[in-house]
């Protein structure tokens, strides 16, 4: 039982990590979008699909934190 709650642990570890990782994303189609690399709407695509990325991984730690 303790091993799974440490791969749990591990996988909410990941997840945290994950979810930095997409809010890093988000800042850099910013940056892009702003010194003219990415046009508006393809950064507006790109910025729904990061923002929904990133709900899921919160739902998905918040959910992994409840269970544990």
């Amino acid at each position: 039982l303790k091993d799974v709650e440490d791969k749990v642990d591990e996988f909410g570890e990941f997840l945290q990590i994950a979810l930095g990782s997409a809010t890093e994303v988000e800042y850099l189609i910013l940056l892009c979008k702003d010194i003219q690399l990415l046009s508006p709407q393809i950064y507006e695509d790109l910025q729904i699909e990061t923002t929904q990325i990133k709900k899921m991984l919160a739902s998905f730690i918040k959910k992994l934190r409840s269970e544990n």
